[in-house]
């Protein structure tokens, strides 16, 4: 793979340099383009007020929308320096960007207290994430890096009308930059601790009168941040992301424009190893004769064996993610006589692969080498597992909009998804008479997925004051799935392949969906709204279930029994807001608040199998009620008298609750052992809080540009602050991740075409935990300070 890193690199690099080196004179002759954008990118805002979004699938002032949108521009971007989509965590108000430490680039992405810190492609997010309007379907390669990105806009709320499936909580779209019609390159090199690397490029080429090219390019990596006191590993952790996109734009004719698309993303790597530990497993086994814990809930026997602080792991099965994804588009956008149509044809291919050590110890060591200085997990001693995967999806959208003058918006479309999944996962655990070299069980299962939808809006002025706007989806899917393990290493005797409990099944879902608002214009710049939304997340079948409920033993038995499958996910919000510009455009204060009613909210809960299958099943089971309300603040100051100066905040509350959480106890670990109920048994979760939710959020930020010398220097800052959370509950016992604040900052320096820039994250070196699986004893660190140097050029 190495090779390939390396061909790829310098093909990328080396054949735009000769390509762009033929267009040096010119393109250094002419006057700079903008660092992001093009002749078809969106404007960069002068004002607090002046940025357009497409929130609504069609062009409109940020400050007009109906609905709490939240946009990030490229010179933000450009401030705020994301690593991944991970660093805007925290941009909006009441959204969290994180990720699950159990895949590659595996978002972990909450708004208004929905989302999904899974890694099961079979199991929907709950926030669409959309590049370029094509939607990921599954959070794998969700965490993108946002270079050569003109916007990113955050719809917070249910978008199930605009949008379609899996949006019950909202949307992140990320729109790129298209090709400039003109000869032109961009480079950013960099380094920093960490033996950190950054190499990017844009480069844009004209392609006759009507049609441009752009290539753009982006290499990152670093060693980990992880020790092994096991291996001796002082830079566990180690990661490399490498993504490339092409872009052909063609002006086919005055009315009718193509953009054709390709982009691939790879990432190789140890992920983000989880370590044995937590605080609330530690309260299970609290008592327990010789047994200690510290501060962080890691477990250690006094004298014998050590326990793992922060960034400590004592790993002995080499942690691995690998991902490898392409997404081919075309955008066809005819303007006719009766309006503009739209078709978006895209097709997105995902191969990975994740190798991980899930029992976060080497107490049964695999590499049989050092003597290991932490104690075996207490509840899996032993856990490895590796899991392929390969993931197609095939899109398409079609849309019509027809604009009645200062009248009325029209929109409709039709819209159909397509995707199939196979996994093949390979567990490791402890057994009797089974080598810990030797796989004990596979699994082999697979899905397909169809979904079709037709959806339309009308947005009708009543008067010039007044707007009412009104739309629905209605949406049809069918889903179909198998799962099957078998035994492959028979217990003291030797490997074999002898099948254990399998089953196919498919299910068919249908909802309408719609979205209602009204807005009054107070003046140009106050605007008051009301609005009621809905959102639609997919139902299916649990990948990781094992039917162990099948099997005479478990504490669930019931013959013939199958309890994999979910239900949809359905909710209601109600929003009313106001937004607000003031003093001439240098003052933007955007405030709002809701209630989101969440039918059926799918949740997951692991129960323990002893001596069935790899140990554990995961059943997805459906809370009957959720309601969740909040209040959001976003304030920015742009001062005529300092025009360097820009200020800004936003801010959250957010009350989630179980209203209703009885669920069956055959799905949940009832038992104090974590293993599942009997039947006929109720596992009530009904004012228990949900995960990932802090009742309190805010961010506030801070830039100042000012000359100096022959150029301009540029200094930003932020501090971003949450509430304490939980990732999960175990035996009723919270594992809260207490509250925590993170100090960004950067200064740049700009002269002629050049830029130098030395950012930081996590200033202060705080420390906390990016996941948690207390049901299996582990959590995973989050990054801690890192500084990075980087050099630009435009030509």
């Amino acid at each position: 793979m190495g090779l390939r890193i390396s061909t790829l690199r310098a093909a990328m690099f080396g054949g735009t340099a000769v390509a762009l080196s033929l267009a040096a004179a010119p393109a250094l002759a002419a006057d700079p383009a903008p660092a992001s954008g093009g002749s078809q990118a969106r404007p960069e805002a002068t004002t607090v007020g002046d940025v357009v979004v497409t929130s609504r699938r069609i062009s409109e002032r940020l400050q007009s929308v109906p609905s709490a949108v939240s946009a990030v521009t490229a010179t933000q971007l450009e401030t705020i320096k994301p690593r991944t989509l991970e660093d805007l965590s925290g941009f909006a108000p009441n959204v969290e960007i994180g990720r699950t430490g159990a895949g590659p680039e595996t978002a972990a992405i909450y708004i208004r207290g929905l989302g999904y810190s899974d890694v099961e492609k079979g199991q929907n997010p709950a926030v669409g994430v959309v590049v370029d309007d094509v939607v990921i379907g599954t959070n794998f390669g969700q965490l993108l890096d946002p270079y050569d990105v003109a916007q990113v806009e955050v719809d917070r709320g249910p978008a199930g009308i605009f949008y379609g499936k899996n949006t019950t909580a909202g949307v992140v779209s990320v729109h790129h930059t298209r090709p400039t019609h003109a000869w032109g390159l961009n480079v950013d090199l960099g380094g920093g601790d960490y033996a950190q690397f950054v190499g990017r490029f844009v480069a844009n080429a004209p392609l006759g009168d009507t049609a441009g090219v752009k290539v753009s390019f982006s290499d990152q990596s670093r060693d980990g941040f992880l020790d092994n006191i096991y291996t001796h590993n002082t830079h566990y952790g180690r990661n490399q992301s490498i993504n490339a996109n092409v872009q052909v734009d063609w002006n086919i004719t005055p009315d009718l424009n193509a953009l054709l698309s390709f982009t691939e993303s790879y990432q190789d790597g140890e992920g983000t190893p989880v370590a044995l530990g937590n605080p609330a497993t530690a309260k299970l086994f609290a008592g327990v004769p010789g047994l200690a814990f510290n501060a962080w809930g890691s477990p250690y026997v006094p004298g014998v064996t050590v326990p793992l602080g922060p960034w400590q792991v004592a790993n002995d099965f080499k942690d691995r993610n690998y991902l490898d994804q392409q997404i081919y588009s075309l955008n066809l956008t005819w303007n006719s006589k009766i309006g503009q149509f739209v078709s978006i044809t895209a097709y997105l291919n995902e191969h990975d692969d994740a190798d991980q050590d899930f029992d976060g110890s080497c107490g049964v060591s695999v590499l049989e080498g050092p003597p290991c200085p932490v104690l075996a997990n207490p509840l899996l001693p032993f856990l490895h597992t590796s899991r392929p995967q390969k993931y197609d999806q095939f899109t398409e959208e079609l849309r019509f909009t027809h604009d009645f003058g200062d009248r009325a918006k029209f929109l409709a479309g039709a819209y159909y998804f397509h995707h199939d999944i196979s996994a093949f996962q390979l567990t490791r655990t402890a057994a009797a008479g089974v080598p810990v070299t030797a796989p004990f069980t596979n699994q082999i299962s697979g899905q397909s997925n169809d979904s079709e939808s037709v959806f339309a809006n009308l947005i009708y002025n009543v008067t010039d004051q007044l707007h009412v706007s009104g739309g629905f989806r209605y949406i049809n899917e069918s889903t179909a799935f198998h799962n099957a393990f078998n035994l492959i290493y028979i217990p003291f005797v030797g490997p074999g392949n002898i099948p254990l409990l399998s089953f196919k099944n498919s299910k068919s879902f249908d909802d309408v969906m719609s979205k209602f608002s009204v807005d009054y214009a107070l003046t140009e710049n106050n605007l008051l709204y009301a609005s009621r939304s809905e959102g639609f997340r997919s139902g299916g079948f649990s990948p990781r279930s094992t039917l162990s409920e099948s099997v005479p033993g478990q504490t669930n038995y019931s013959p013939g029994a199958n309890y994999s499958s979910f239900q949809p996910e359905t909710d209601v919000s109600y929003e009313i807001g106001s937004k607000n510009t003031f003093l001439d455009g240098q003052l933007l204060i955007n405030v709002d608040g809701f209630i989101n009613q969440d039918t059926d909210h799918q949740a997951t809960e692991v129960v323990l199998t002893p001596g069935y299958g790899p140990g554990t099943n995961t059943y997805i089971v459906n809370l009957p009620k959720v309601e969740i309300k909040g209040a959001e603040l976003e304030i920015e100051l742009r001062p005529h008298a300092l025009p360097g100066l820009s200020l800004s905040a936003v801010g959250g509350w957010q009350n989630a609750k179980i209203t209703n959480g009885k669920v069956p106890g055959v799905e949940a670990p009832v038992n104090a052992n974590g293993t599942a109920g009997a039947p006929g048994t109720v596992y009530d979760l009904t004012g228990t809080p949900l995960e990932r939710v802090p009742n309190y959020n805010f961010t506030l930020r801070g830039g100042y540009q000012f000359d100096l010398g022959p150029g301009r220097m540029e200094l930003n800052a932020d501090y971003r602050w949450t509430d304490h959370y939980i990732f999960a509950t175990i035996a009723g016992i919270p594992d809260t991740q207490p509250s925590f604040g993170l100090v960004d900052a950067s200064i740049a320096y700009n002269w002629s075409r050049y830029r130098l820039v030395v950012s930081g994250k996590n200033l202060t070196n705080q420390v906390y935990r990016s996941n948690s699986l207390p049901s299996v004893f582990f959590q995973g660190w989050a990054d801690p300070r890192t500084v990075l140097v980087e050099l630009q050029a435009h030509f």
